[in-house]
């Protein structure tokens, strides 16, 4: 053996035995009758253990509470140190999106919603597309809340456009498009209209359609159009569509459709059915996000709904319904909804309503836990495999007599109904901060609400979405961890 790989030999045996030592109890080892004897001194070993017992890898490292401003909803916290006391305020928003509330439901409707996230994780594998139906009254207007909805879920499971709309919208300017309706249309809605249709026309998925060409008399033609443009400011994934659908019912005489893209003709005209619920669908071209709708007719129709999207992914599809209690699901059409919910694969929805009845009597309150029942009673029984989520009424400032009382009374009535109907129920009046919230919230620069402190501004539909999405994501994570 050379010199060199002697000497590093015996080095190493004396490496090996030196490190033994350590390892070895305080009062040695015993062969036989031979006792080897632990040359460390006690005092050192004693250290060395001692000092082994505080490092980080044998105790877990100690979780930092981030603190929290006094002015905020959440009490104040101080992280001390050694040296100094170091305060981090979090904003007001911040502190809202600490504490957002949990979805509440039973077992079993929990497994509809898993069902629900299994077909969103599986969309980009299947092509297949899915629509989430968010109805509400004027809070949800103007596509503020969903269109944040929409944008996060569809960066993460898939999908663009803007999904669900009519050409006489309630507010035809919106976050992510705007509709120009010519002259001859008319919105016909189902609230004080029963036994689910109007004219022999039936009330679809939205509680209403576009009447067109009402007056035209018998063998007059009538030209109609729609324009809709997507903003070139909306959320990046309103912009990805490729796919047109319009729906239609004409009780007598078909209209002829042509669809323009940017000028440029990408279907028809071709003359449409009567007497029947249609559903024409039109490939598009490229990202041209102008598109108009031509109609010839000679007859009134209706047109049902129109959606803007991408054929594989995630669709959040906003349906405001302005002065509405709730609803009217009862009133609509069973089949006609049906057939809808079935061709869009409609798999979720989610109802956000109460601020009309906030604000009038006590008789309108009692009268509401009847409305809720039925409402959610029919969307179950006709759709037993579909999520239902109830978002729980806002708080909304104001000086009207025991306004606060009757916020109180519709939430619980909501949640009682929503529980026991098999549905979910989300505690929007607590994740906004509870009684007299919407006045902070109006407070904050930017306000946070609308001066009339019922609505939300812009900035404050934004933090109520993130807060929605958060309770939305701890099922998905816990949903997620046991795959």
């Amino acid at each position: 053996m050379k010199p060199l790989k002697s000497a590093l030999f015996i080095a190493g045996v004396f490496l090996v035995l030196g490190l033994s030592f350590f390892f070895m109890p305080e009062e040695g080892l015993s062969f036989f009758s031979y006792r080897l004897r632990n040359p460390l001194p006690a005092e050192k070993y004693s250290a060395w253990l001692a000092s082994l017992s505080r490092e980080k890898i044998f105790s877990p490292p100690a979780e930092r509470t981030p603190p929290v401003a006094e002015d905020t909803l959440s009490p104040s916290v101080s992280l001390t140190t050694e040296k100094k006391t170091v305060v981090e305020p979090l904003t007001f928003s911040d502190s809202l999106l600490r504490a957002v509330p949990s979805l509440e439901m039973s077992d079993t409707t929990r497994l509809l919603f898993y069902r629900v996230l299994h077909e969103m994780d599986s969309l980009r594998h299947r092509r297949e597309h899915l629509h989430i139906l968010y109805y509400g009254d004027s809070q949800i207007e103007g596509d503020r809340i969903t269109s944040v909805l929409r944008d996060t879920l569809q960066a993460h499971f898939g999908g663009g456009g803007p999904g669900f709309l009519l050409p006489v919208m309630t507010v035809p300017f919106t976050a992510s498009f705007v509709t120009e309706p010519s002259a001859g249309w008319q919105k016909i809605n189902n609230y004080d209209i029963r036994g689910g249709r109007y004219r022999g026309i039936p009330f679809g998925l939205a509680g209403g359609f576009s009447l067109a060409a009402d007056s035209l008399s018998a063998g007059q033609k009538k030209e109609l159009s729609c324009r809709i443009a997507v903003h070139s400011f909306a959320p990046p994934r309103a912009l990805d569509f490729n796919r047109l659908e319009v729906w239609l019912y004409a009780p007598q005489k078909g209209p002829s459709l042509q669809v323009k893209q940017g000028g440029n003709v990408v279907a028809g005209p071709r003359s449409l059915p009567a007497g029947e619920l249609v559903c024409e669908r039109i490939p598009l071209q490229g990202k041209g996000r102008r598109l108009r709708l031509g109609f010839d007719t000679q007859a009134p129709f209706a047109v049902e709904g129109i959606v803007l999207e991408d054929s594989v992914g995630v669709s959040v599809d906003n349906i405001p319904l302005r002065g509405r209690p709730f609803m009217m699901f009862s009133r609509c059409d069973a089949k006609a909804v049906r057939t809808m919910y079935d061709s869009l694969n409609v798999r979720m929805v989610v109802l956000q309503f109460g601020l009309n009845v906030a604000v009038g009597s006590m008789r309108d309150v009692r009268y509401y836990r009847r409305t809720v029942q039925r409402e959610l009673h029919w969307l179950r029984s006709n759709f037993p495999d579909l999520f239902v989520l109830v978002v729980g009424v806002t708080d909304m400032g104001g000086d009207e007599p025991h306004l606060q009382e009757h916020l109180l009374l519709i939430r619980e009535e909501q949640r009682q109904t929503a529980l026991k109907e098999g549905c979910a129920f989300w505690d929007a009046y607590r994740a906004m901060g509870g009684a007299h919230a919407m006045t902070r919230w109006a407070a904050q620069s930017p306000s946070l609400a609308r001066p009339d402190q019922a609505h939300m501004s812009r900035e404050g539909s934004q933090l109520f979405a993130g807060m929605l999405l958060k309770a939305l994501m701890e099922d998905y994570r816990t949903y997620s961890y046991g795959l």
